[in-house]
């Protein structure tokens, strides 16, 4: 869906037109082709070098730190710039264009477990990606893991934000890793 809605948007169109029969618009992120070549650069980079996936069981303990640089090496053959979109991020102001009486609904996270998920996910994808999508086109350095930390910070006061200033919206926000999380979703959206 991320990359419909971004050529919709692009086009001038309603963000959600032609990209299937759905009723709600999430952050459906969009790398471009370049995320298939990493993937297969890079299990050609390690038969050849015969190296093994570098995360495992232990890395739920081990420090962002240690889990950055991991990362890092593990997609040293991923382009440095590539193509991408976030709605979330990128297309707030033309999904309130198309949609002024939706529902947003945030679900949040607290930082530290997030940028574990990050970084433990597929290797450490999500991270490689954004910092190449973003380097330059965001006022954060995504490039570290300081960085990164700020952007998620950052990101949530963003949407908060965002709905405050267009009072049409409905916001729904709800701690992922709350126990009760389904009962406060079923709570707020009846």
């Amino acid at each position: 869906i991320g990359l419909c809605t971004r050529n919709n948007i692009r086009s001038g169109r309603p963000p959600l037109e032609g990209c299937g029969d759905f009723d709600v618009w999430s952050d459906t992120g969009w790398f471009n082709s370049t995320f298939s070549k990493a993937k297969m650069k890079r299990k050609q980079y390690e038969q050849n070098h015969k190296i093994e996936t570098p995360f495992n069981a232990d890395d739920e303990n081990s420090s962002l730190e240690r889990l950055e640089e991991k990362s890092a090496r593990a997609w040293t053959t991923l382009d440095d710039r590539i193509a991408c979109y976030f709605p979330l991020i990128e297309g707030l102001p033309d999904f309130y264009r198309w949609y002024p009486n939706a529902t947003i609904v945030l679900i949040s996270r607290d930082t530290e477990s997030w940028l574990r998920s990050v970084y433990t996910y597929r290797d450490g994808i999500i991270a490689e990606m954004w910092k190449r999508c973003f380097t330059g086109e965001h006022t954060l350095n995504l490039t570290t893991l300081e960085g990164l930390r700020e952007f998620h910070k950052h990101h949530k006061q963003m949407i908060r934000n965002f709905v405050d200033s267009h009072p049409s919206l409905k916001y729904i926000e709800a701690e992922l890793e709350s126990e009760d999380i389904a009962s406060q979703l079923e709570d707020k959206t009846g």
